[in-house]
């Protein structure tokens, strides 16, 4: 999906690259995380948004194992450093993903604590729903 700003009825490409924002350009979340992946019985919202971007490195590489650390996340999505490792403790508790820590070697330098997390995609698919008590669509 692309936003453009300014005269839709301009003819120069460029002009139009200049105004456009491509607003589709991540993560897509499913409506029902926000009913399954809680925190004090409200939506983790900070939880979502993180399997959200796991769940797009998935989609995009096949990988269920990905180093990241604290910093990608809060550079990505300005959250605190407490608030992600409590996301991700309650990610965690709903098993859905997993955090390790590893020494990895790079030419003959070992760097310890290195943060790897994995991801378990079919823990995740046991949360949809098996039946869609939400018909949102009527209302469109």
């Amino acid at each position: 999906m692309t936003i453009t700003q300014g005269n839709q009825k301009s003819n120069a490409a460029s002009a139009q690259s200049r105004n456009s924002i491509n607003i589709v350009s991540g993560n897509i979340i499913p409506y029902w995380w926000y009913y399954k992946i809680l925190s004090a019985d409200q939506p983790d919202t900070i939880a979502i948004t993180v399997l959200s971007e796991i769940v797009h490195l998935h989609c995009k590489t096949g990988k269920t194992e990905f180093q990241l650390d604290y910093s990608y996340f809060e550079k990505k999505f300005n959250f605190t450093r407490n608030s992600l490792k409590g996301a991700f403790i309650r990610l965690e508790d709903i098993n859905v993903l997993h955090r390790k820590r590893r020494t990895i070697q790079i030419e003959y330098k070992k760097i310890p604590n290195q943060l790897f997390l994995i991801f378990y995609l079919n823990s995740l698919l046991t949360l949809h729903p098996t039946e869609d008590k939400f018909n949102f669509e009527s209302n469109i």
